[in-house]
């Protein structure tokens, strides 16, 4: 193998590491997260009588 074709490998492998670690963290909440997130943001901008 050459070091060009051991570049290009080790390129596609860490690619696929990045694509592979960002889809499991998004499926693992089930969204959960970022709806939380909304409604707290959502309470926060509410105005409530005093």
């Amino acid at each position: 193998m050459t070091e060009s074709e051991a570049a290009t490998l080790m390129q596609g492998a860490r690619e696929f590491e990045k694509a592979t670690s960002t889809a499991a963290s998004e499926d693992a909440d089930g969204g959960w997260r970022q709806h939380c997130i909304d409604m707290y943001a959502r309470y926060q901008s509410t105005k409530k009588p005093h």
